[in-house]
């Protein structure tokens, strides 16, 4: 079975999917959320529809998930100045952070530094990279800091330690942009720990500005379709 997940069912109601290899669920809005109910899903023990017995195990190792693969699909912000071709706004995710704000400013700190997750990339998509955050970015401002410099712990002398984020153009590298999406770090944590491969589409619905909101609203439905049948022609080929 192959799991798709995304946050609601409206980013979802599009996909054209064979229902005896796709399983569709909705985790709820923001990371936290999204990593308790997909830890449910995956934990609880129960006969599938098409037969399957999902054996699990929290304490004896003895784990055997039908689950092959977990998808996530869903929208995002776009936090890079650079632009993208708005008429495909459609990414698979080389690998998503944690956004930690407060610490980018040098007005908090964490006590260690959290992972980043390398996902497995979708074949003939551009590649992004993707932060996630308890809340969702409405400032060019706080958007520029993101992009150039992003704090994610601190080191031995309690200072942050800084990570340089490649702008274009740097050293020849290819750029790739920088996407908001609040699920995406919850759902790569915990298919990290049980071992399940894991990608995620994301299509971008706005800049991470002050109209965010407002052009959420806007293009969130033309997005969410075009994401649908992009993902589902790829799943079909």
């Amino acid at each position: 079975m192959i799991l798709v997940c995304s946050a609601w069912e409206e980013e979802t109601k599009y996909l054209d999917l064979c229902q005896d290899k796709f399983k569709i669920i909705q985790l709820g809005i923001g990371y936290l959320q999204a990593a308790l109910n997909l830890q449910r899903f995956i934990l609880k023990d129960e006969e599938g529809e098409n037969g399957i017995v999902w054996q699990t195990s929290i304490l004896g190792g003895g784990y055997s998930p039908p689950i092959e693969k977990i998808y996530f699909i869903g929208t995002a912000g776009l936090i890079s100045e650079a632009d993208i071709n708005w008429d495909m706004p459609v990414f698979s995710v080389n690998k998503v952070s944690l956004s930690l704000p407060l610490s980018l400013r040098k007005q908090a700190y964490v006590p260690k530094t959290y992972p980043e997750f390398i996902l497995k990339l979708s074949n003939d998509l551009n590649v992004a990279d993707c932060f996630s955050s308890l809340e969702i970015t409405s400032s060019s401002e706080l958007s520029r800091d993101i992009e150039r410099l992003v704090f994610v712990g601190n080191g031995e002398d309690g200072e942050n330690v800084e990570i340089q984020v490649p702008l274009p153009p740097h050293d020849g590298a290819v750029y790739q942009p920088l996407l908001e999406n609040m699920e995406l770090y919850g759902v790569a944590q915990v298919a990290e720990e049980f071992n399940i491969p894991c990608s995620a589409i994301l299509g971008v619905t706005n800049r991470t500005d002050a109209s965010a909101h407002k052009d959420w609203i806007s293009n969130h439905e033309r997005v969410s379709k075009l994401l649908c049948e992009c993902f589902s022609e790829l799943m079909q080929g």
